[in-house]
């Protein structure tokens, strides 16, 4: 719920005057949208899986790109960018 109170401008008495408001559809929405954010950047992680570099016969034995490195666990930096 959100709630919005004021005050009437009057010499009289103090009055006030509330506001509720159902907020239930927004949170929900908030919710979908971080749900949503989520799924998306685990998409983009894992269509990233496909792209590594590997030149094991190569003139650098073992290069690797930095994304296969992350997954491998390996604390070796690759040679070059």
């Amino acid at each position: 719920m959100d709630l919005a109170v004021g005050q009437p401008a009057q010499r009289h008495l103090p009055r006030f005057v509330g506001f509720i408001r159902d907020i239930t559809r927004r949170k929900e929405a908030e919710e979908q949208l971080r749900r949503s954010e989520a799924e998306l950047r685990l998409a983009q992680e894992l269509a990233n899986l496909g792209n590594y570099v590997m030149h094991p016969q190569g003139g650098v034995p073992d290069y690797f790109s930095s994304q296969l490195h992350r997954i491998l666990g390996s604390r070796k930096a690759p040679a070059s960018a």
